[in-house]
C-alpha cells in the first residue's frame, strides 16, 4: 500500500516536470494599426507648412489633466519628428468649447487646430490582449472647416505565453498602453504624410 500512496505520486510529480505538456500559447506584439480616414483635405501638401495649435486630448471616460497632457505631448513630439506640421504647439486650457478653441488658435496667429478624443482604454493584465484607439481632428481657424478627420485602432497582445501543467513559465507581457498610443500616433502621422507626397 505504501508504494501507491506515496512513491506512485512522486513518480508521476517527477515523470511531468521533465516532459510538461503545453495548453496555452499566444503570439506577442501589436496588431496592425486599423487607420480610417473620415475627411482628408483637397492639397494636404499645402498643410505641412502651417503652424497648429494642439489641444490638449480628451481621454475617455474622465479626463485627468496629467494623462491628457501626457498623451497630447506623446503624439505632438511624433507629429514634430516626422514633420507633419511645421509648428505644433500645446495649449494650456482644457475645458473650452470648440468654438472658443479655433478662435483662440486664430487669435495667437495659428493656421489649424488640432482636436483629439482618446476613446476608453483597455489596458492589457496578465495574460489578456488589451485595445488603444485614437480620433484626431484638424480644423481651418479662417474657415472652421474640418481639414483631417482620422481615427486608429489598435490591440495589444501579450506574448509566449506557455503556461505548463505543473508550473508556469514567464511570458512577455502585452505592449504598455503608451506602446499602443505611440504606435497609432506614427500610424496617423505616416498616413497624414503619404497622403501629403
Amino acid at each position: 500500500m505504501f508504494i501507491y500512496r506515496v512513491l506512485f505520486p512522486c513518480f508521476l510529480l517527477i515523470l511531468s516536470s521533465c516532459s510538461p505538456e503545453m495548453y496555452g500559447w499566444t503570439n506577442a506584439g501589436m496588431d496592425p494599426v486599423n487607420v480610417q480616414l473620415y475627411v482628408v483635405p483637397d492639397s494636404p501638401a499645402e498643410i505641412a507648412d502651417q503652424k497648429v495649435l494642439v489641444v490638449p486630448f480628451t481621454v475617455q471616460p474622465h479626463q485627468n489633466r496629467d494623462i491628457s497632457l501626457a498623451v497630447t505631448e506623446l503624439v505632438r513630439e511624433i507629429f514634430h519628428q516626422r514633420h507633419v506640421f511645421s509648428v505644433l504647439d500645446i495649449a494650456p486650457e482644457l475645458h473650452i468649447s470648440e468654438e472658443r478653441m479655433v478662435d483662440m488658435a486664430a487669435d495667437r496667429g495659428f493656421d489649424y487646430l488640432m482636436v483629439g478624443n482618446i476613446p476608453p482604454v483597455m489596458a492589457p493584465a496578465g495574460n489578456s490582449s488589451g485595445w488603444v484607439a485614437m480620433e484626431v481632428k484638424v480644423i481651418e481657424t479662417r474657415s472652421r472647416s474640418e481639414e483631417w478627420h482620422i481615427y486608429g485602432e489598435t490591440a495589444l497582445l501579450p506574448g509566449n505565453s506557455r503556461i505548463y501543467v505543473l508550473y508556469d513559465r514567464p511570458y512577455e507581457s502585452a505592449p504598455t498602453v503608451s506602446r499602443g498610443f505611440a504606435a497609432l500616433a506614427g500610424a496617423l502621422a505616416d498616413v497624414m504624410q503619404e497622403k501629403r507626397d
